[in-house]
């Protein structure tokens, strides 16, 4: 669990107290700190730590911290290229080596997303989930990846959960206890985890002083609950996109304590920051400045789209904002949205409409266009984003025929190249019997219907085991009033066949994650029932789709199977 280095003075740190009065002491008096998201830049063929997890080492070093724990994503990982992951640990062994203090390892999803890859991890650093203890405290370590079975990903549950138990009530008499993963499941949804109804209450039960994760590359002060704190320090040396003020500078954080009594620091190269330098509450406001700011539509039944759309741009700060709205040619696809530049002075606390008019003709619908949204406080820029255009009703199928998995025998395959699987004839492929049952990979595969979630995405993560290396089918009837052309939008993880009434329209071999309207294509749809067969490929990671047809008219229905 511990690996140790040392290396000569690097960076120079400015702080506001002497590394002497932060040095090891005696008495229950320590410090540690906690960093996250150190892994390489860029795409998964890079091996070397980024340098500035390397500039955060030497300050760390600096201040002689009592140990470190990194919140995981050590790695850029996701390859099955066993000797590519060797020499990746092998550059983090050398890298993390320059620390003077023990180092406490957590694992992220980067590090750990497949059962080889565990295995991997396992045999070079120990266990995914373990505690220990220093100066009368004590720490927890969890492991918010696990894979097995379908739909563990993202909770903290089964043999797990058990061990947490145990250890909490084990160790309840400590005088602080810490508590430390990847991801702040406590800020997904209760669809997402069961971190905030059934974690986090055992936490507090037991008097958990605070909580660290980091997975997203920023720091955030989250709100405390029930005595608990939660922080987000995802700023390890990992590429970061977030604005500064959003969070999204590179840091880590200085945890000093005492007895009872504990502190927080955020410290970058350049100084120590107060704990509250990003709120979650900052982060709220501006998220719903975000939300009230993206468009919605609500098409009438037209071959050609020309409809008013209302953005709801929202004040929440006690002092006033300035939001500047502009249309970027680049952004907006085939459509005209006016005025193409627009500003705003919102008061505080207050709100206001902005009217734009977008028009597009019907089969140019996909993809949706985007306004870049920027806003000023004091003048000085606080966000910038880019909210997309939603359609009122956004036309996703949501219910379909499934039936796999079937081998992608993408392993060991060469890589360059389309995996085998991908146009293997598979028995969909030659009828669709719903009764019928197949062999493949050791077991009989047979159809059954699911349903697409809220945001009409098919996740068949949750729905297949194995889920990597593999391939699925999914099966559902457009129906249609009359020949008709319209727009087919794919969204998929990763790439993806399509056949429209036995005729293939799209094939694309790609390792990616899925978002609405990544393909677009125009196909007729002939009169009565459609039968739409799709063949998504899965290599590793997420895996799952979404699916939609331009329905301007608001004709076309939908069923896993033909009708009357």
């Amino acid at each position: 669990k511990k690996i140790k280095g040392i290396i000569g003075l690097g960076v120079l740190l400015l702080v506001a107290f002497s590394t002497a009065a932060i040095g090891q002491q005696g008495g229950m008096n320590f410090h540690f700190v906690v960093l996250g998201d150190t892994r390489p830049h860029g795409g998964a063929n890079v091996i070397t730590q980024p340098k500035e997890f390397k500039e955060n080492i030497r300050a760390i070093n600096l201040i002689m911290p009592d140990f470190v724990i990194d919140v995981g994503d050590l790695i850029h990982g996701y390859s099955e290229d066993e000797e590519l992951i060797d020499k990746e640990g092998d550059d983090f062994d050398k890298t993390v080596a320059m620390f003077k203090i023990p180092l406490h390892m957590v694992i992220g999803n980067h590090d750990v997303w497949n059962k080889k890859s565990e295995d991997i991890y396992r045999k070079r650093y120990g266990d995914l989930y373990y505690s220990f203890d220093h100066k009368g405290s004590h720490f927890i370590v969890l492991d918010s990846e696990e894979f097995s079975p379908p739909g563990a990903m993202d909770y903290i549950k089964g043999e797990q959960l058990n061990w947490l138990k145990r250890d909490l009530e084990e160790h309840k008499d400590a005088d602080n206890i810490f508590v430390f993963l990847h991801k702040p499941l406590w800020r997904f949804s209760n669809d997402e985890t069961n971190w905030n109804t059934e974690v986090h209450p055992l936490l507090a039960r037991y008097k958990v002083r605070a909580v660290f994760a980091g997975h997203w590359h920023v720091y955030e002060k989250s709100f405390a609950r029930d005595g608990i704190e939660y922080f987000i320090t995802g700023g390890g040396g990992a590429e970061i996109s977030e604005s500064r003020v959003m969070g999204g500078f590179y840091h880590f954080m200085l945890v000093s304590v005492r007895d009872k009594e504990v502190e927080y620091a955020v410290i970058e190269p350049e100084g120590v920051k107060n704990k509250n330098i990003v709120t979650q509450e900052f982060i709220q406001n501006v998220e719903k400045i975000a939300k009230g700011a993206i468009p919605v539509i609500d098409i009438r039944p037209s071959e050609t789209i020309k409809e008013e759309v209302t953005h709801f741009l929202v004040n929440p700060f006690p002092q006033p904002i300035e939001v500047e709205v502009i249309t970027d040619t680049s952004l907006a696809g085939s459509w005209k949205i006016n005025p193409i530049r627009s500003k705003y002075l919102i008061p505080a606390n207050d709100s206001i409409k902005a009217t734009f008019c977008f028009s597009c003709e019907a089969t140019q619908v996909f993809p949706l266009p985007s306004q870049k949204l920027k806003v000023y406080q004091d003048g000085k820029e606080i966000m910038s984003t880019s909210p997309k255009l939603k359609i009122k009703n956004e036309w996703f199928i949501k219910e379909w025929m499934v039936i796999g998995p079937f081998d992608l025998e993408w392993r060991g395959a060469d890589r360059a190249k389309v995996p085998p699987g991908f146009d293997k004839v598979y028995p969909p492929e030659k009828e669709i019997n719903l009764k019928k049952s197949y062999s493949s990979l050791g077991k009989k595969v047979s159809w059954f219907k699911c349903t697409a979630d809220e945001r009409g995405f098919v996740n068949l993560n949750k729905l297949f085991e194995p889920n990597d290396d593999v391939i699925a089918y999914a099966l559902a009837y457009v129906y249609a009033p009359k020949r008709m052309k319209v727009a087919l939008s794919l969204g998929s993880d990763d790439g993806a066949k399509i056949w429209l009434n036995d005729k293939l329209v799209f094939r694309k071999h790609i390792g990616r994650g899925a978002a609405p309207d990544q393909d677009v294509m125009i196909v007729t749809l002939e009169p009565g029932w459609n039968k739409l067969l799709l063949k998504i490929e899965e290599m590793y990671g997420q895996w799952g789709f979404y699916l939609r047809f331009s329905d301007t008219l608001g004709v076309l229905r939908y069923s896993v199977k033909k009708s009357k």
